[in-house]
């Protein structure tokens, strides 16, 4: 319910659907399980008179909702919140008495509560599951499936994804080594992968279940990114890129956090001390991608075509709060018209010194190597090699002159286009699915014309030797 789902998502639900009451109780178990030790007594003595207050108002919001409830059926088409608003303030108040009872006794109050919510029979195992594996719950997803009997391989049919897949998809490496991936997962994850690096589309058959090959998880592709940027790395030609060692491993680490870190204090904490850092975010049904660096920020969307495709802002990076960071994760639960107000008026306010949204010479000069908006629905992807520009102009020189932005340009499709072959390549498609010939000869035209970009790519930059190694689609 609550403490296993997001807790951005939990602040994105507006109206009806998440009570008040919920909400308060959500930042109470925060507040009470905070690292500091110190002051821990006092959290638990004034939380322990606030849980019983709450039971009591969470009881009177549930009973106020009630006939709201029922007159929502005859004349509301969203009867459905109305209806879980009363359940979840019904709830709300027995997790409030609960907390109450042993908020004196533990020292993980939301460890406690989420394994009391995994313990009632009237919620779905297999939900919770999921929701634990979105938060990192690893006790409470390894008690699910060992005690409590949920099916970590049970796909969920809107989303295509079963509860095993999550912590690939999320980045909560802990969990990862807690299901053994199935056929149909190993699968799910090598042809997503392969179709949002080659911008193709359209359904596949997979293990008996048809795969669409367009959506993914967006924060997921921050992985693929890291690791095939630590492969490219060993090409042979690489110390002859002007993007130097030292900076590719500044890249790379801010890749690998972009996967890896969930926690928002962490992340406004990189962003103030002007580290590079990546987001993944957006709005319903539609991703983007926000990086970070120095006192810029750029936000890659190549999904509109109504709007560049690659944007820079310049900013007070110490403007940068916990509360910004989780405010910024909320927008992908909200509708495209909020979600673009924010992002590209609000924020880039917000995080000025004048008040005003500002941009320099440098944040105009990105204009010249704004990436072309995707013919394939794989913004998910396409957003993150739009700041993925940004980012490699920005290592090479800061602030980047005109020449350096162009070179990052060629350097960074040289690399995103090389790994698309490579991935291409390790598939295997003919061998591992002998049935999507069709889908394998669409992959390999496309191949064929990333490899001469690759070769195109390659002169332009000086490197005449070629390929880091052959391919033959």
């Amino acid at each position: 319910m609550f403490l296993t789902v997001p807790r951005h998502e939990i602040l994105a639900y507006e109206g009806v659907r998440i009570p008040y009451s919920a909400k308060f109780f959500y930042d109470l178990c925060a507040h009470r399980d905070q690292p500091n030790k110190s002051d821990l007594f006092l959290r638990k003595i004034t939380t322990q008179v606030a849980f019983v207050g709450l039971a009591a108002l969470s009881l009177i919001e549930a009973i106020v909702r009630l006939p709201l409830a029922f007159l929502s059926i005859a004349f509301s088409s969203n009867y459905k919140h109305w209806i879980e608003g009363v359940e979840k303030s019904v709830m709300t108040s027995l997790y409030s008495l609960s907390a109450s009872v042993c908020n004196l006794f533990v020292d993980n109050l939301t460890q406690t509560i989420v394994d009391l919510e995994c313990k009632l029979t009237f919620f779905s195992q297999n939900q919770l599951l999921f929701h634990a594996c979105e938060t990192g719950q690893y006790e409470a997803a390894k008690a699910l499936v060992n005690e409590e009997g949920a099916d970590p391989h049970k796909v969920q049919e809107s989303t295509q994804v079963s509860p095993a897949l999550i912590p690939h998809l999320v980045g909560h490496e802990d969990l990862q080594d807690l299901f053994k991936l199935n056929k149909y997962e190993q699968g799910y994850l090598e042809l997503k992968r392969l179709a949002h690096w080659l911008s193709l589309d359209g359904t596949v058959e997979l293990e008996g279940r048809m795969l669409e090959l367009e959506g993914a998880q967006s924060h997921w592709f921050f992985e693929s990114l890291a690791e095939s940027f630590q492969r490219f790395r060993t090409w042979g030609g690489f110390s002859g890129l002007a993007l130097s060692s030292s900076k590719a491993d500044l890249l790379q680490e801010a890749l690998i956090k972009a996967y890896a870190t969930h926690d928002y204090d962490d992340i406004a904490t990189r962003i103030r001390g002007r580290k590079l850092t990546f987001l993944s975010t957006g709005w319903q049904d539609h991703a983007i991608s926000v990086a970070f660096h120095g006192s810029y920020m750029a936000i890659g969307n190549t999904g509109n075509s109504a709007i560049p495709t690659l944007q820079v802002f310049k900013i007070d990076s110490n403007k940068v709060t916990t509360s910004l960071i989780e405010e910024m994760f909320t927008h992908q639960h909200w509708d495209e018209a909020t979600g673009q107000n924010y992002f590209y008026h609000s924020l880039p306010q917000k995080l000025s010194s004048s008040g005003q949204i500002e941009k320099d010479a440098t944040c105009k000069a990105f204009s010249q190597i704004e990436p072309k908006h995707q013919k394939a629905p794989n913004c998910a992807f396409a957003s993150k090699k739009a700041t993925l520009r940004f980012a490699w102009a920005m290592l090479i020189e800061s602030p980047p002159s005109k020449k350096t932005i162009e070179r990052a340009r060629l350097e960074s499709k040289y690399y995103t286009n090389y790994t698309a072959l490579q991935y291409l390549d390790e598939a295997d498609l003919a061998k591992k699915y002998p049935h999507l010939q069709v889908f394998a000869d669409i992959a390999h035209r496309k191949g064929r014309i990333k490899l001469d970009r690759v070769q195109s790519l390659c002169l332009k930059m000086g490197h005449i030797s070629g390929l880091l190694r052959s391919f033959a689609p």
